[in-house]
């Protein structure tokens, strides 16, 4: 389980004070696909880069499996982030290397031996459906492509908790549909909890178990899909729904 504790987070902004999270509250039950949503400026970027520790509160907790993420250090929080996969918007691919290299990456990195790593990648190629641009360059892969091989590299490590930025903001309608199958598809098969960002109502209604609407950096509105897609309580919701406002 993820729980969230009163999350808070400011940045300063031309001498302004700027309130990306705002005491955020939530609860992620192990296993679920759980959607983010909001609009630009909404907080949801800084949300999963707190959730990656990639960014420090200034006030409140997350924690995972009873454990404050950000009270790890040392040999603890380089294990709690190999045990997280995150898939960053734009890919975030490296360029020079190919897509088997960039997704044997963090496998090299922990200095995994050769043919356990050679095992996971071909078998990660097979899973997304990428086999045959073993040898291929990111420059030469189609914008779906590139996005199955950032997340066969997110993969590569077995994370118990996979982060997804905005999955499909780049891809077209037809790609977008392959990528969120897949997506529904390493949950069923891997087991792992996935946390989405987006700005997509047809990302939530696809693939989510429950979602929290962010505003301003605040939760106005959270619970399962259904819920709160049947019944928007507050404006943004109905906003994003594309319904009509009631002021």
């Amino acid at each position: 389980m993820i729980k969230i504790k009163n999350l808070t987070k400011s940045f300063s902004v031309n001498e302004e004070t700027i309130m990306a999270l705002d005491h955020v509250n939530l609860d992620i039950q192990k296993g679920e696909v759980y959607g983010i949503i909001g609009l630009s400026g909404a907080g949801k970027s800084t949300l999963l880069r707190c959730l990656s520790t990639l960014e420090q509160p200034d006030s409140g907790s997350i924690e995972i499996e009873g454990k404050d993420i950000f009270k790890l250090s040392g040999n603890d929080l380089r294990k709690f982030r190999s045990n997280i996969g995150v898939v960053f918007q734009g890919y975030h691919l490296l360029m020079q290397r190919n897509a088997y290299d960039n997704i044997s990456f963090p496998l090299k990195i922990r200095k995994e031996p050769k043919e356990k790593i050679a095992a996971r990648v071909n078998e990660l190629f097979q899973f997304v459906g990428l086999q045959g641009k073993e040898r291929v360059y990111p420059s030469k892969l189609s914008g779906g492509q590139r996005q199955r091989v950032a997340i066969a590299r997110a993969l590569a490590t077995n994370p118990s908790l996979l982060l997804f930025d905005e999955p499909t903001s780049a891809l077209d309608a037809v790609t977008t549909k392959q990528i969120l199958k897949l997506i529904k598809e390493i949950n069923e098969h891997y087991h792992v909890t996935i946390i989405i960002i987006t700005h997509e109502i047809g990302v939530i209604k696809n693939v989510c178990d429950k979602v929290a609407v962010l505003n301003y950096g605040k939760v106005v509105e959270e619970g399962t899909v259904e819920e709160v897609l049947n019944n928007p309580q507050s404006d943004i919701t109905k906003m994003l729904l594309g319904k009509e406002l009631i002021i």
